[in-house]
């Protein structure tokens, strides 16, 4: 069955899963650090609060790759979703930002699930086509998030931003449905070279893993308190503060597709996506008025087109048998990232608020280097590896 898009029935299960999981994410992703700080949370308290909610996320990356390699990843797609609803739902319920931190924490470990998705979305898909198709999946969360940032500033100025959560909630539950559909994949059999000495002796994945890390953490200096500058120095509400969230969300639509092109090579696309990033941080800080800063949040969507270049082109370095042990080592290191910048982020805000966007835009350059003089690494080849059971083992 070639499914939409040509994906395939099960990546056009997951694209259906993440479409709704972006309507849900898309609610609040832009006004997650004001939610926390209407519990109280100073700047710090809030960057204190993500940094140990990506820390529990990290932790999880490592175990969810070996598990990702041996065990279905169809169940733990599914765990994964009902930890996002649980956890999503005690963030709804906190009533204050140090009670939110549990709920953050259980929806942020749900993040265990990417070595799974990542290897279930490349393996589902067809061979020599791996960039369109993970693009175009992981595209879908993009396409649900273009019109529930408005929603969500709307359902926040209306009835509070707590209800924004309890709305979310439902539509996670409403993804996981779709996530019960999908079909078992085969596992990986066993093997001596199946393991993480093998991936941390693979060169070409280490190297790439460490650039990634420090462009996507980078990007992430830059976006994680754009709400708060945009609420306390700009002075937009929070239903404006939603509609440029429309604005990232058709960003990371559109440059998901356009990058994704096979006409557009991968280090193009990535130098692309970067400038995008660098244009969009300068718009925001020097350009605040509202159709400057539409445009600054569009172009925001080179993060997650970026990321997801990144992400394929780490995939051609890693054989079927360390797939998913592969991209636990690449999350886990990635979220080491996500650990400290959060924390980075709200201590540089707190001394001059624009300090994150300038150094973010700085630190743009050399990265964008490291991508142009990166060598060249062909794919490795991709037998067919034995397998345990058939598909509905």
């Amino acid at each position: 069955m070639r499914g939409m898009f040509g994906l395939g029935r099960d990546n056009t299960l997951v694209w259906w899963s993440l479409l709704l999981w972006g309507l849900g994410g898309g609610l609040y992703v832009y006004i997650n650090p004001l939610y926390i700080k209407s519990l109280g949370a100073s700047p710090t308290d809030i960057g204190l609060a993500l940094s140990i909610a990506n820390a529990a996320m990290m932790l999880t990356y490592l175990p969810a790759g070996f598990l990702s390699d041996r065990t279905s990843r169809r169940k733990n797609l599914v765990v994964g979703w009902v930890m996002g609803v649980v956890g999503t739902l005690l963030v709804a319920v906190a009533p204050d930002w140090r009670w939110l931190i549990p709920g953050l924490v259980i929806s942020y470990m749900s993040g265990f699930v990417m070595p799974a998705l990542q290897s279930y979305v490349l393996a589902a898909g067809r061979t020599g086509d791996a960039k369109r198709t993970y693009t175009l999946v992981m595209a879908a969360y993009s396409i649900g998030t273009v019109p529930s940032p408005l929603i969500g500033g709307w359902i926040g100025q209306m009835w509070g931003l707590r209800a924004v959560y309890l709305v979310a909630t439902v539509l996670y539950a409403l993804s996981t449905v779709v996530m019960f559909l999908i079909a078992e994949q085969p596992v990986p059999a066993p093997s001596r070279t199946g393991n993480y000495r093998t991936v941390l002796r693979n060169r070409r994945f280490m190297v790439l893993c460490l650039v990634f890390t420090a462009i996507l953490s980078v990007f992430y200096l830059g976006v994680s308190f754009a709400p708060n500058y945009l609420e306390e120095v700009v002075g937009l509400k929070i239903e404006s503060i939603g509609a440029l969230g429309v604005a990232a969300a058709l960003g990371s639509s559109v440059l998901a597709i356009v990058l994704s092109s096979a006409r557009i090579p991968r280090r193009l696309g990535v130098l692309l996506s970067q400038g995008s990033i660098l244009t969009s941080f300068l718009l925001l800080l020097y350009a605040p008025a509202l159709p400057f800063l539409a445009l600054a949040f569009f172009l925001r969507g080179g993060y997650s087109s970026g990321g997801s270049l990144l992400t394929t082109w780490l995939g051609e370095t890693l054989d079927p048998e360390t797939m998913g042990r592969g991209f636990g080592i690449y999350n886990t290191i990635y979220s080491v990232g996500l650990t400290v910048v959060p924390y980075v982020a709200g201590w540089l805000y707190a001394g001059q608020p624009a300090l994150p966007f300038l150094l973010a835009a700085a630190l743009l350059v050399p990265t964008m280097l490291l991508i142009l003089f990166l060598p060249q690494y062909q794919p490795i080849p991709k037998p067919h590896a034995p397998v345990q059971g058939g598909p509905n083992a």
